[in-house]
């Protein structure tokens, strides 16, 4: 049986939903945990030196 009632839509619509819900968790774990800043600044840095080793 197809569930025809999905509260977060249904095709594209739900795709950008989730990306809008990702966006909010990214903008706040950036705002209020150091730690994920910490990560963020170290991939940005490591990321490249990866490539070129």
């Amino acid at each position: 049986m197809k569930d025809v009632f999905k509260p977060n839509g249904l095709g594209l619509k739900r795709v950008f939903k989730a990306t809008y819900c990702s966006y909010l968790g990214f903008k706040a774990a950036f705002k209020e945990e150091a730690a994920f800043r910490q990560e963020l600044v170290l991939s940005i840095v490591l990321l490249p030196i990866s490539f070129w080793l």
